[in-house]
């Protein structure tokens, strides 16, 4: 399946959601997607922070100075970030394993409330992508003297294949954080589109929609 799900895993996923249908089970699944989102969100709100709070704007608390990132947090926030998306996308087709590939149209489950998640997870990988996004571009600004880190200022041209393989070498948890959440952004964006035959901009903020319309 393109949700990256064992089929074991795939089946107790449409048992539990085919129990959503009764009001107090749904209210619960809810409360974890809300949780889920609010984690993955969170987590980029927070490094956002921290890369605001670098030198060269306003001083580091003296906790910060030695602030990383742990590979287990990246681990954990996107598959976080997953078990959203897989929890709301199947719920709308909850019959049969999800192929975006196969051309299928799904059947329609709007009624059901878990699906009016989909830009409330959108923006969740937005500011999670846009947070990891930032506190790598400090860390490069701290390792690369030609570049002055700022988030109200683009990165130059000349320094993004540089930026791109500082990543990749130096912080490879991170740059798979960011595929991964462009990768997920398709998906979701795909599969909305594809039921409810709507574009992805609907109900989203315009930098988010910027950001989706760049990915396809």
């Amino acid at each position: 399946s393109s949700l990256g799900l064992s089929q074991r895993h795939y089946n107790t996923l449409v048992q539990y959601l085919a129990s959503t249908h009764h009001p107090s089970q749904l209210k619960g699944t809810l409360s974890i997607v809300r949780a889920l989102c609010a984690y993955t969100g969170g987590m980029g709100k927070a490094l956002s922070y921290i890369a605001a709070a670098s030198p060269t704007g306003r001083s580091f608390p003296t906790r910060m100075d030695t602030f990383t990132l742990p590979p287990c947090a990246c681990q954990s926030v996107t598959n976080a970030m997953k078990a959203a998306a897989r929890l709301v996308i199947l719920n709308m087709n909850p019959s049969k394993q999800t192929n975006f590939e196969s051309g299928a149209i799904p059947a329609r489950n709007r009624l059901n409330q878990l699906s009016w998640f989909i830009p409330v997870i959108l923006h969740s990988i937005y500011n999670l992508r846009c947070g990891v996004l930032e506190y790598a571009q400090y860390l490069f600004s701290c390792s690369d003297p030609l570049f002055h880190y700022s988030q109200k200022v683009q990165m130059p041209d000349s320094r993004r294949e540089t930026f791109g393989n500082f990543l990749v070498m130096k912080h490879p948890e991170m740059a798979q954080v960011l595929e991964i959440c462009d990768s997920w952004a398709i998906k979701m964006q795909q599969y909305w589109k594809k039921v409810d035959g709507f574009d992805a901009g609907v109900n989203l903020d315009e930098d988010v929609k910027d950001w989706i319309k760049s990915l396809t």
